[in-house]
């Protein structure tokens, strides 16, 4: 890192897909992280277990027989996730400068962050799917869960709680000085200027080329609008709802009142799920006769619908689906849904 890069806030970390390696930029445990540790519970109260962070730089979950903690829930990869011990800025944010403690010791600046090793059925952070691949801080009392596995993770030894209202994905802010770039115009150079007329000459007579060479076929058509597709103005979506007792109306056409936790919600979704996915029954089926939404009486149809409508997790999955693709579980207000984009 150059002089001129220190003090800039930088964007988190992120692991590309493939086979898990240690990053270069995990350390050994200090001190202060070595004492790191998960409680493993199903009922707050109930642990089952503890999990020791403290041995080594990296700590992986998964069902792999090689994973640090070997997991059996179906739901769950191979190589799921990982707990990595790091500098707190790996996970965005500003370098910090090393601080004293009253003694005048140095402290160090380490910490836990947890990556979700794009696994199939996420992972979450306080009930917050977190994004695949990018690294996130973690502070005492957080707690982890993965896939549809109903056990969660609670980390405990950090000695440092999150603060109110911290973010659990770092965003990097706008520079100033982009936001001036942005507004000032450069006058080109004699030898740019006679740049960009050769660079307009070539582009002139591709244009030209690609004007003389036959229309596409409808099928090449379709494929260039398949491998570059623009975002719709509408999309039509099917969806299946599973409430639990902390959604928004915890009652549905069908039951009164609803005591399911939140983790049996998921765990529901996640077999309605699988069963379309082995084509055990299909989407409507399943949406007829199990769905909570009113929606069910036509087999999840919501019809066509615009951006700003539906709640903002909907919504995004919704647009972010193929024709004929159904979703992960996507978490809003009511409850945990399937969606599948029809139109």
């Amino acid at each position: 890192m150059t002089d001129k890069d220190k003090g800039k806030p930088r964007p988190a970390r992120v692991l590309k897909p493939g086979p898990f390696s240690v990053p270069h930029w995990a350390q050994d445990p200090s001190a202060q992280t070595a004492v790191c540790h998960l409680e493993v519970f199903k009922e707050e109260g109930v642990i089952l277990k503890r999990l020791q962070l403290g041995k080594k730089s990296c700590f992986v979950l998964g069902r792999h027989q090689k994973c640090d903690e070997v997991l059996e829930h179906v739901s769950l990869s191979r190589m799921h996730a990982v707990f990595i011990h790091s500098a707190k800025h790996e996970a965005g944010g500003i370098k910090q400068k090393p601080r004293k403690d009253e003694s005048g010791e140095e402290v160090d600046d380490l910490g836990i962050v947890l990556v979700d090793l794009h696994s199939s059925h996420g992972t979450f952070v306080n009930d917050e799917q977190i994004p695949p691949g990018v690294a996130i801080l973690l502070f005492d009392y957080d707690v982890v869960r993965f896939g549809g596995s109903t056990r969660k993770y609670k980390l405990k030894g950090l000695g440092l709680r999150r603060p109110s209202g911290h973010p659990l994905v770092y965003k990097l802010p706008e520079s100033a000085d982009a936001s001036e770039e942005k507004g000032k115009k450069v006058e080109p150079s004699p030898k740019s200027h006679k740049r960009s007329r050769d660079e307009e000459d070539k582009s002139h007579k591709k244009h030209k080329r690609k004007e003389s060479e036959k229309e596409s076929t409808p099928k090449e058509k379709e494929k260039k609008e398949k491998e570059s597709p623009e975002e719709p103005e509408k999309v039509r979506c099917s969806h299946i709802l599973v409430k639990w007792k902390g959604s928004r109306n915890p009652s549905s056409r069908l039951e009164k009142i609803i005591t399911r936790s939140k983790e049996e919600a998921l765990e529901l979704i996640t077999t309605y799920r699988k069963q379309i996915k082995t084509k055990e029954k299909t989407f409507e089926e399943i949406a007829s006769a199990s769905s909570h939404c009113p929606t069910g009486n036509k087999q999840g149809d919501l019809g066509c619908f615009p951006r700003g409508k539906m709640q903002k997790p909907f919504e995004d999955a919704s647009f972010g689906l193929k024709v004929g693709q159904v979703s992960e579980p996507v978490w809003t207000d009511s409850g945990v849904h399937i969606i599948k984009r029809t139109e």
